[in-house]
């Protein structure tokens, strides 16, 4: 997501430091700023690794390696939050706010500090001596450890500045090296003059160190100047033409920034161009001088898609001086390859992994060749104003065995069918008899044709399935009570059925509600799939042996997520995650005025990261995993939708992972078929598709 993020914290007030030195890093969400071309000097000095040329009795070389060099930066990374922390709940999350580290840190880095900068909730009231704690995971090895997996820090308090605070914790030197980014952060307010305070922000501090490919490095003059209080000024481009030549590609990239007085709290972003343009998330790094040197290791999966022609781009979004100097940047590249070279994006055909198929849910999901989802359909829900056909409430026609048919006929072969329960069930958790007739109806139109058929409960996680303790023990009994109803109605239907326990469990509107959750969360989600599981298992006819369906924290990817996931005692069972990736490309950003509408290979490297994660954790080790739902929306950019679809499932594929496609039926949406006309919107992703799964 592109935003332009200037933070002016103000005076800064007494920071709290714990005795700790630590561990983090942070990355961030593209931003988009207006930037101005800096007009850069021609004087280039360089520094080439040198190499011989071969006599003319040498064999010419058939592959150069680059030689590897070490590089380290100490950089930190800002992330709005925007968290309501209440002193007086008795709820411990209402006082706590945990984060990923995933979104702060790589494995690898090193953690120095985190920073929290607070505000009254009410924007006016004094916070008076901010008192609180923070934790951090850590692994089974770190002796500092106050628990199982956790180190707590002690109590500590720190003095506002009226409405404002801004609280550092220097990570323990025996806890940091422990801490990794499958792990959780965690900030807790336990007094203060205002019940209730804003977490605005947090700034972590980290190093990271890594080996690399490096030819050669060479300084380019800039001397531009940059100023934060205008988007005409606040930017500068460099062309790295004469840098990388036809060859090069860029590792690392250090800025010599200086200023006329103290910078206090360098606040900007860095970008480059790659097929499209890529824009780091806001880095936060305060100094007492008025020079700064900033080094950024470019991501793997951007360094493909950096052409030769790309610019390179500071931004300055906020600090103590409104004017700083970019007086040169060092570019360190590479021209050919070596043991730490960057892995290029797979090739879409090629290099599929070993997967079993050992079992009946790995032998469906081994069978499953694209799957489509019945989106905004079954699934409407709020929906008393309407008396009856509540499945085209959200503006799709009543679903046919014609349209069942249009689906099998354009190659998938397989179905979901979310429904949401919610509005159909009596006070005692009755399903209404109407109701689950017409999710009969529906679901015999696709097992009529064949197709592996997904059943699930929908929206039901945002109506009434809260996964926390305080209603855990209503929530079980009415979800049980549920799925006693479904499995008795369709205990009869073969293994083509399967049975989805839950869509996107998590807590609606909550802080984390898409970072994969709390511990909390978590524990309860894992208790309600171990109660599917037992529930269908303890019904008759063919259910003890189905195949069942479950999921992470709102079905998602993040580590936090995955890590946070156990799998229910079965071994019939698959792993369901939802993935639009890349987010920026998959979906129409609210109020961004520029949508990206373009599928480069940065896109690609991004899905096949994922890929490679879940193949690695679940589908290496004997676990089938499918994307439940992924999709882009329209953006009036058919050809590359239509890459997207082909790419997306192809690559997926190599690791063993069938695709659901989610279809809202809208076609300015994520809809694919036009159900009342029985064809598809757009036949260039039609073809796609097809292309993919044949």
């Amino acid at each position: 997501m592109k935003l332009s993020i200037r933070s002016r914290l103000g005076a800064c007030l007494l920071s709290v430091v714990l005795g700790c030195t630590a561990l983090t890093g942070c990355s961030g969400k593209s931003q988009d700023t207006s930037e101005t071309e800096a007009p850069v000097s021609s004087a280039v000095e360089e520094t080439e690794a040198a190499t011989e040329a071969p006599s003319e009795t040498e064999p010419p070389a058939t592959e150069h390696i680059s030689p590897t060099e070490q590089v380290t930066s100490v950089l930190g990374t800002q992330i709005d939050t925007n968290a309501t922390l209440n002193r007086d709940s008795e709820d411990d999350t209402q006082k706590n706010y945990k984060m990923p580290l995933s979104d702060f840190i790589e494995d690898g880095d090193v953690i120095q500090s985190f920073t929290f900068v607070f505000y009254a909730a009410d924007g006016t009231s004094d916070i008076g001596t901010y008192q609180g704690g923070c934790g951090i995971s850590v692994n089974a090895d770190c002796a500092a450890a106050t628990d199982p997996g956790w180190f707590q820090s002690p109590d500590f308090s720190a003095q506002a500045e009226g409405s404002y605070a801004e609280v550092k914790w220097d990570v323990p030197g025996d806890v940091a090296p422990y801490a990794a980014a499958s792990g959780e952060v965690q900030i807790g307010y336990w007094w203060g003059n205002t019940a209730e305070v804003t977490l605005k922000n947090v700034i972590c501090t980290y190093t990271r160190t890594k080996t690399l490919p490096v030819d050669g490095t060479q300084t380019i003059n800039v001397g531009q100047s940059l100023n934060f209080g205008s988007d005409t000024t606040n930017s500068v481009k460099v062309p790295l033409a004469d840098v990388l030549g036809e060859e090069g590609v860029p590792q690392a990239i250090t800025f010599d920034i200086s200023a006329g007085g103290t910078i206090g709290k360098f606040t900007g972003a860095f970008g480059i161009t790659t097929d499209d343009w890529y824009q780091t998330g806001t880095i936060a790094v305060p100094t007492e001088s008025g020079s700064l040197n900033l080094t950024w290791i470019l991501p793997d999966s951007i360094k493909p898609a950096v052409p030769q022609n790309a610019e390179v781009m500071l931004g300055y979004w906020w600090g103590e001086v409104s004017d700083i100097t970019l007086n040169s940047i060092t570019v360190k590249y590479s021209t050919g390859s070596s043991t730490s070279a960057v892995q290029q994006p797979v090739a879409v055909g090629n290099g599929e992994k070993p997967v079993t198929t050992e079992g009946q849910a790995a032998e469906i999901a081994a069978s499953i060749k694209a799957g489509w989802c019945l989106g905004n359909t079954l699934d409407c829900y709020d929906i008393d104003w309407v008396e009856d056909d509540f499945e085209t409430a959200w503006g799709n026609v009543r679903t046919t065995h014609e349209i069942i048919d249009t689906v099998k006929a354009a190659g998938f072969n397989a179905v979901r069918i979310p429904v949401s329960w919610t509005d159909h069930m009596d006070d005692s958790g009755n399903v209404e008899a109407a109701w689950m007739d017409r999710v009969k109806e529906v679901v015999d139109y696709a097992m009529d044709d064949g197709l592996y058929t997904i059943l699930n409960v929908h929206h039901d996680d945002y109506t009434w399935i809260h996964p926390v303790y305080a209603e855990e023990e209503t929530v079980t009994a009415k979800f049980v009570h549920l799925w006693e109803q479904i499995a008795e109605r369709f205990q009869d239907y073969d293994t083509h059925l399967l049975f989805e326990g839950l869509n996107e469990p998590r807590m609606v509107g909550s802080a984390n509600e898409w970072m994969g959750g709390t511990d909390e969360e978590r524990d309860v989600i894992n208790h309600l799939l171990q109660k599917f599981v037992d529930t269908v298992r303890a019904s008759g006819g063919k259910n003890p042996e189905r195949t069942l369906v479950v999921t992470t924290h709102a079905a998602s990817i993040t580590d936090a997520a995955l890590n946070g996931f156990v799998l229910p005692s079965d071994d019939n069972l698959i792993l369901s995650i939802h993935n639009y990736a890349p987010w920026q490309f998959a979906t129409i950003i609210e109020g961004q005025e520029n949508q990206n509408t373009v599928f480069d290979s940065a896109g690609e490297a991004e899905l096949n990261s994922e890929f490679d994660k879940l193949y690695d954790k679940f589908v290496s080790k004997g676990i089938p995993v499918i994307i439940g739902e992924f999709g882009a929306e329209n953006k009036d950019n058919s050809a590359d939708r239509a890459r997207y679809y082909s790419y997306y499932i192809q690559a997926a594929a190599q690791r063993g992972i069938p695709c659901f496609i989610w279809d809202n039926g809208l076609s300015d949406s994520f809809g694919l078929l036009d159900r009342a006309h029985l064809s598809w919107f757009d036949g260039n992703i039609l073809n796609g598709i097809q292309e993919a799964i044949q």
